[in-house]
């Protein structure tokens, strides 16, 4: 396997069959007579002599990648059938399933771009192979992933990646939240404004984060976003809090919503905690005072002017948030969180993501599709489609779910494995990361 997740079509072909029974035990009667007719199909194109002319393999194979597509998708759809009507009954097995078929599913449409978008190139490059046609067409696609993971690297340095000390200053700069007094020994001790806490704190309790983790700066980002560039370097793109508090922002325990109020001069904001289990667990003690989770449920940030973090930054936060909080099975989170409305902007007309990807998002994320009315105020429609919108529309969903997976992941593991013991070194406001954050996480 490559990183399209391919191999011969035979391969692939008698791969899907080990676990043909054990798939179809998983779904209802009509949907297995749906997922046979369809692999029935695909076994027609897999027995077929494969074409020596490139012209015609190419052909094939991309007739035989779309039934693939189809067997995946039905599958998909089977699985979610099969969990409501009981047939899979663990949650995480469920999840596990789903996973495991979402991922061949985005290898195969990465492989139908790559042949729609260069299958000229492909053709002419396997007319000058002399050995199995197969294994040229495999080494054609490894090649087109390495080359694209290194213009991947190249787009991160043109867009200037920053380190975190600088990142931090032009954010405390610009959102004015970090001064110096004297200390009790005479030389000045510098401080930083949590936004949460509303309170300067000595520096080294606190973090500066991203509020859209600077891993997720590549181009497709940017086509979601509809710019040439994410930006996720911005200054509007961090936030100023307590250490502890910016754990449970990154552990996704925690969202920040608009408050209500139109946009006017700035935004305000608030804080709602999404987990449940951790409302009452002691968070830190400032002086005499004990802070727990639940002190922050509903409580409003405070800014030192009238510079705020960019909307377009917190909704994709939200997003995620939202996401996972679903995954997790926070109980009641929908119920504590406002309308998709509210992120309505008042001087934009249209959101901050681009509808083609958003609409797709949640399910390649999750099982289900976001809510309609937070897609209706987050997005924008393409006003100028074209070919190239049309591979980014597939590409940038795919990249852009498998980054919010890995992240929701870790995450989830880190927590897990750590258990009680990383609750309490949250309580203690101890952490293992680098003073300005963890680089992944923030």
């Amino acid at each position: 396997m490559d990183a399209f997740g391919i191999g011969t079509m035979v391969d692939r072909f008698k791969a899907s069959l080990d676990d043909d029974d054990q798939t179809m035990a998983l779904l209802t009667p009509e949907r297995q007579s749906t997922v046979k007719a369809l692999n029935r199909r695909v076994s027609n194109l897999a027995g077929q002599v494969i074409p020596r002319a490139p012209t015609a393999f190419l052909r094939v194979r991309l007739a035989f990648i779309e039934s693939e597509l189809e067997v995946c998708n039905s599958i998909v759809d089977g699985y979610k059938e099969g969990y409501e009507k009981g047939l899979i009954q663990k949650k995480a097995d469920y999840e596990a399933l789903i996973g495991e078929k979402r991922s061949e599913a985005d290898g195969l449409e990465k492989e139908k771009i790559e042949l729609l978008k260069r299958g000229k190139f492909m053709e002419e490059d396997l007319q000058d192979t002399f050995g199995d046609i197969q294994d040229a067409y495999h080494k054609l696609l490894h090649n087109i992933s390495r080359k694209g993971s290194e213009e991947g690297q190249k787009q991160m340095k043109r867009r200037g990646v920053l380190p975190q000390d600088r990142f931090s200053k032009r954010v405390t700069e610009y959102l004015d939240a970090e001064t110096q007094r004297p200390g009790h020994a005479g030389p000045k001790t510098v401080y930083r404004w949590c936004c949460v806490l509303g309170t300067w704190l000595p520096k080294e309790l606190t973090k500066c984060a991203h509020i859209v983790p600077k891993s997720f700066g590549t181009s497709q980002l940017a086509y979601a976003f509809g710019t040439d560039d994410g930006a996720l370097e911005s200054e509007r793109n961090g936030l100023v809090m307590h250490q502890v508090i910016q754990k449970g922002f990154d552990n996704g325990w925690l969202v920040i919503v608009p408050d209500g109020s139109l946009e006017r001069i700035s935004t305000r904001w608030e804080v709602i905690v999404l987990n449940p289990t951790i409302l009452n667990k002691m968070m830190f003690k400032i002086e005499e005072r004990i802070y727990r989770w639940t002190d922050f449920d509903g409580r409003p940030l405070e800014f030192r002017n009238i510079n705020r973090p960019a909307r377009r930054y917190l909704y994709f936060r939200y997003l995620m948030t939202y996401m996972h909080a679903e995954k997790e099975g926070y109980e009641g989170f929908k119920e504590k969180l406002p309308p998709g409305t509210i992120w309505a902007s008042f001087h934009k007309s249209s959101g901050y993501l681009r509808s083609s990807v958003l609409r797709s998002l949640g399910r390649k994320v999750g099982n289900d599709d976001l809510p309609q009315d937070l897609v209706d105020a987050g997005s924008f429609q393409d006003t100028i489609p074209g070919s190239e919108n049309a591979w980014n529309d597939i590409l940038s969903p795919i990249d852009l779910a498998q980054r919010i997976r890995e992240h929701i992941q870790k995450r989830s593991a880190r927590e897990e494995s750590r258990g009680d013991t990383y609750r309490e070194n949250l309580e203690e406001g101890s952490s293992s990361e680098d003073e300005e954050g963890d680089d992944d996480a923030t």
